[in-house]
């Protein structure tokens, strides 16, 4: 060690909040974190089904943010922070949360890293479709079960008006996208994508995975070695409870041209806007 690394040891890696839409590779990029040395999964999750444990506050003046993007639900910042202030150096937490400017300050003063996983919206809608269907715990499952495959993508893609204030609720994917879009802006967080980090197994490039562990390591502050990059990306694919396939374009099969025009109308400009498509001509 020189003389500056001994006045200025490397901070090392950063606490990290990996955040997505559900469905678009959140347990891939989770294992691929898992599979960085020196990284560990802090158990704790903020989403829609973690809601609950963090208290709504009584008080009027106090500050909301929501979590959960399928169906956001306000819950109370101070309690956020409670949590996070105990991820530590190394580690990091999941949620699907979607933007909000109380939430990007407290992360910018806790000088935390995030982590945002996008994938072709398209391909949201037919793993979403396909998980609910299977999924007996998931809030939509009874909704979804009775559908034919052709009808549980069509609510994926429109979503679900809640019947009364209790819900359940899905808000289209046009909104959930347009909800995470700002994250993007944030100095302190880099948004990879499930196209890149996937690999040769599901359609995409050992090339482009390398790059994109080599990026998102460098991002939270963890210097590693090629070879040590090379060894998380051949076990990335795979392997996980949720892991649906995980094939880039399988909306390609599954759409029909009724979906086509329905994701268009609604859900067109966020591809664009993405980077998966340069028009609505597809």
């Amino acid at each position: 060690m020189n003389l500056l690394d001994r006045l200025c040891p490397p901070a090392g890696p950063r606490p990290t909040l990996l955040n997505s839409l559900p469905k678009s590779g959140t347990h891939l990029l989770s294992k691929a974190m898992d599979l960085l040395p020196g990284i560990q999964r802090a158990p704790v999750h903020f989403g829609q089904t973690s809601a609950a444990r963090f208290e709504q506050a009584a008080s009027e003046t106090a500050t909301l943010v929501p979590i959960g993007i399928d169906w956001p639900h306000l819950v109370l910042l101070a309690s956020l922070h409670e949590t996070l202030k105990q991820v530590k150096p190394g580690h990091y937490v999941t949620g699907h949360i979607p933007f909000s400017e109380a939430l990007a300050a407290l992360l910018t003063r806790m000088e935390m890293k995030s982590l945002l996983m996008i994938r072709d919206p398209r391909d949201i809608v037919v793993s979403h479709a396909r998980h609910v269907s299977k999924t007996t715990k998931h809030f939509l499952s009874d909704l979804y079960r009775p559908l034919s495959p052709a009808e549980r993508i069509t609510v994926s893609i429109r979503g679900v008006e809640p019947v009364g204030d209790a819900g359940p609720r899905l808000l289209d994917i046009a909104q959930r996208c347009r909800s995470v879009m700002p994250w993007m802006a944030q100095s302190f967080n880099y948004t990879t994508a499930f196209e890149k980090l996937v690999g040769p197994q599901g359609g995409g490039s050992r090339t482009s995975q390398r790059q994109e562990l080599e990026a998102i390591t460098n991002h939270i502050g963890l210097h590693l070695s090629v070879a040590e990059i090379e060894q998380a990306a051949a076990q990335v694919f795979g392997g996980t409870n949720t892991f649906d396939r995980g094939a880039i374009g399988s909306w390609r099969k599954e759409f029909s041209p009724a979906h086509r025009a329905l994701f268009k109308e609604l859900a067109g400009q966020s591809l664009i806007e993405w980077g998966y498509e340069q028009d609505l001509d597809w």
